[in-house]
Formats: C-alpha cells, structure tokens, sequence
C-alpha cells in the first residue's frame, strides 16, 4: 500500500478547497535585522524518518522514534538517542509498535508517552507506550479509546496527558481522552464542538489548553477551521474561544511568556501569516507576517522567550531552508538563517543549555545556537 507524504496530502487538501474567513490581510513586515545565531550538524541519526517523535529528555538527552523511513513505506519501531554533551547519537531500544503521525509527550516521572498513529500495517492504532529512559526500555500501557492519527496532545498541570481531534477512516473527528499515568489507563472526556484533524492543542498558563484550527468538514467539504475552543480540565468542560482571523490547519501554536498564544504559518492560504490570542480577553490580533511562508513548520520557544520557527513546505519552492524568530516584545521577526542544509518538513526540541536541536525527515540534523556565539 504506497502512501504520499502526510503533508503534501495536506497542501493538496488546503490549497484550493479551505474556505477562510474574509478579512482584509495584515501588512507584510520587512525583517529589522538578522538574528544572530550560529548553525552546526548534529551527526546523522540512526534511523529517521518523516511522520516521527522528538522528545527531550528530563535528563537532557533527546528521544526520536518512528516515523516513515522513506515514501510509501511502512511506519518504523526503531528509536535513537542524542546526547547533547557528546554530540552524538546511539540507538535506543525499539518500539513494541512501529508508528508514524502519532503523539510523543514528556511525564512527570520522566517516562515518555507514545499514542496512536498509524501502525505497521499503515491503518490507525489505538495502542500506547512508554519509554523509560533509565532502563531503556518500552512498556505497553493502556489502550487508547480511539485509535487516531494527525490529533494534538498536550501535558495537563497535574501530569495527565489530554489527546484531541484527529482523523478516522470517516474523516476528522471531535472526541477527546485523557491518560492518567498512575493507573495507566485512557478515559474519555467531553467531545469538542467541531471535528479537526491537525489543529494545535496548547496548555495555557492557568492549566487550561487552546485547540485551534485543524480541518473539519461541513457534512460536505473538508476545510480548514478559523475556530477555536478551551478546555478546562477541572470541570472537564469545552468553551468556544473567539476565531481566529485565517482559517488555519498544518500551524504552529507556541505559549508566550506574557500568557498569550502565537499561532503561525498556514497549509493553505497565507502561509506567511501569524496572529496573537489573549486568553484575558479571549480575543486574537494580527502579528507582523513571517518572512517566510511555512506550510506544516515547527515552533520552539527559545530561553529568551522569543519564538523559534522551522522548516516547512514553501509553495512550488518546495522546502523551506531557513528559520525564523519572532520577537513579541516588539511585534517584530528577524531572521535565523538557513538550517545548516535541512529543508521541508521537522522537528525540533529546546536543549537544556539553550540550543535547539532540529532532525529533518531524511536523518538530516542541526543544532541553533540564539545568541551566535
């Protein structure tokens, strides 16, 4: 069963069929300087793959598991370990389950929880992991209550994991699940108000988390949403937010230091366009654009507080080879400079010592240091 690449199905899908909110679009924004910053490899990683998860681990090393090793293939069980100290990369022990598209997420205890996705046999699975890195070992945990793949996780405050949205065989669906890792067991919760596959899911700083944009369908048409909603993990209870201004899907969504929420980059109409959302005042404002257009990019906030944003696809140009950084402060993106030869799709992961750890889909890895030096 040969499969295309997970985010050009979802560039087709957007550009020409998502219906956006009609608005008057944001003034593009000149770059003010360069971001001084340095670049250097990482090594090759063991095995790689696009569709993959990047973990940081609670002792500093980074986790990378699954993915498709190449288009068309099945999902992989394999994993690898970075040591930042050493710059260099092991092989870590392989999966009960091999998966691409799934969810990996950092616990309280230092264990890693891995979900869903699609499984060896390229249909959805509702099986979960996890990796505990003090004895390198993968431990089955409890099964899913869905099994779905391209949804959103996030870590609640008291160390449960809230999974959301995703797609079925019949489309994207709305239903939600926490894992509670003391029983080690998936319950469901609340089904959100609209169907998304691909949205983002962010923890805000009160312990509630922002879902926002993904596509959904009408009953006819799959599109892209503008809307967003709010879970509240005390009463187990959504709230619609107010929408954003671009109907978005393939975003990043990054928490500020004030409180507020970025979301940038867009698989279908503009793609260089980012927007804030106030949870205070449960309303969105347009940022300056991204010198970059980035259709499925990756975000990471940097010690600074500032924004990191990579890779992505950039129309017919293909890849995008650069980063860059947004400055909320002054409303204002500089940029990183090219990602030392990664293109297209990543991921990426905030080193203890401030750098950013970047792997690309084909084993290609570099590491960003902010301040240049």
């Amino acid at each position: 069963m040969k499969r295309p690449a997970l985010w050009l199905l979802l560039a087709l899908l957007l550009t020409g069929c998502s219906r956006l909110a009609a608005s008057t679009p944001s003034p593009k924004a000149t770059p003010s300087a360069t971001a001084m910053a340095r670049w250097s490899s990482a090594g090759s990683i063991p095995a790689a793959g696009e569709g993959q998860g990047l973990t940081v681990l609670k002792d500093g090393r980074v986790l990378v598991s699954g993915g498709f090793s190449e288009v068309g293939g099945p999902p992989e069980q394999t994993a690898s370990l970075y040591d930042p100290i050493s710059n260099s990369w092991s092989a870590a022990a392989s999966m009960t389950t091999a998966r691409a598209n799934f969810t990996s997420t950092s616990l309280q205890d230092g264990k890693v929880l891995v979900a869903g996705g699609f499984g060896g046999d390229l249909h959805r699975t509702a099986t979960a992991e996890l990796y505990d890195p003090a004895s390198n070992r993968w431990l089955i945990t409890g099964t899913m209550v869905v099994g779905r793949v391209n949804y959103a996780a996030a870590a609640l405050p008291d160390g449960r994991v809230l999974a959301v949205g995703g797609r079925i065989p019949t489309g994207p669906i709305a239903n939600a699940e926490i894992y509670d890792p003391v029983p080690g067991r998936w319950t469901a919760v609340p089904s959100m108000r609209s169907p998304r596959e691909s949205p983002t899911a962010t923890t805000l700083a009160d312990g509630r988390v922002l879902v926002t944009g993904g596509v959904t369908h009408d009953g006819i048409y799959l599109q892209a949403t503008t809307s967003a909603e709010i879970y509240d993990p005390l009463s187990s209870s959504w709230t619609t937010a107010a929408s954003m201004r671009v109907a978005r899907a393939g975003h990043t969504a990054s928490l500020l230091t004030t409180g507020n929420v970025l979301v940038a980059g867009n698989a279908g109409d503009e793609p260089d366009s980012a927007e804030r959302y106030d949870p205070a005042l449960n309303h969105w404002s347009d940022t300056a654009r991204m010198p970059s257009e980035r259709r499925g990019g990756t975000a990471v906030r940097l010690v600074s507080g500032m924004v990191l944003e990579l890779g992505g696809l950039q129309g017919s140009a293909g890849g995008v080879e650069t980063a860059d950084v947004y400055d909320a402060a002054g409303d204002r993106w500089f940029t990183a400079g090219l990602m030392d030869g990664l293109s297209g799709p990543v991921t990426a992961g905030l080193l203890g010592d401030g750098r950013v750890l970047v792997v690309a889909s084909a084993g290609k890895t570099a590491l960003y240091k902010p301040d240049g030096s």
